[in-house]
């Protein structure tokens, strides 16, 4: 019966020993740099908050990491690229400009034309919101050279009750185009170290 004992416990020391988790090797996480210009003066820190978070769930862990806003804003800063008017977003050539100096593996930028709501009463009584929503979204990866863009156009006139706000259309909207971005860019197999 000792032995029977004693058997059953090395079995069980052995088996949970063998099962314990295992370090593995760690790759390194690629930086992502979230940039926002907002030409509209309607973007505030919630949007940006919830634009990052949104970026943060698609481009998260374990294969991406966000740099904070403050790093990308003093990496930035005084030397900003100059965008061309005619075409008010980032191009190819600003994003990978912006991925050297940060410096980041994927940019995300959003540039905010315009972001709008006004609430009026009709003719009937009826209180109506409008809103309009124009945000340019680019991405790029430095690795491949790979540039996306999206445009999120938004102009819609309801009832006040029934109609969203400007932010919410501009955090939906965006979730929308974060998702196809991800689908778009796979993830990058790590190399073997």
């Amino acid at each position: 019966m000792k032995t029977f004992k004693l058997l059953a416990v090395l079995c069980v020391l052995t088996f949970s020993l063998g099962i314990l988790p295992q370090t593995v090797d760690a790759f390194a996480e690629l930086p992502v740099a979230v940039v926002v210009v907002d030409k509209s003066g309607a973007v505030d820190g919630k949007l940006v908050s919830a634009w990052e978070t949104r970026v943060k769930r698609r481009f998260g862990f374990p294969n991406y990491q966000i740099v904070p806003q403050d790093t990308v804003r003093a990496a930035l800063a005084g030397r900003f690229p100059a965008a061309d008017q005619k075409r008010p977003y980032l191009k190819q050539a600003q994003l990978e400009y912006i991925a050297n100096t940060v410096p980041a593996e994927l940019v995300v930028a959003i540039w905010v034309n315009s972001m709008r709501e006004e609430v009026y009463t009709s003719w009937r009584g009826e209180t109506i919101q409008w809103v309009y929503v124009n945000i340019d979204v680019t991405a790029y990866r430095k690795t491949d050279k790979k540039y996306l863009f999206r445009q999120i156009r938004y102009d819609d006139t309801r009832s006040w009750a029934a109609s969203d706000s400007a932010y919410q259309v501009a955090t939906d909207k965006f979730a929308d185009v974060i998702d196809k971005f991800r689908e778009e860019l796979p993830i990058l197999q790590q190399p073997e170290t």
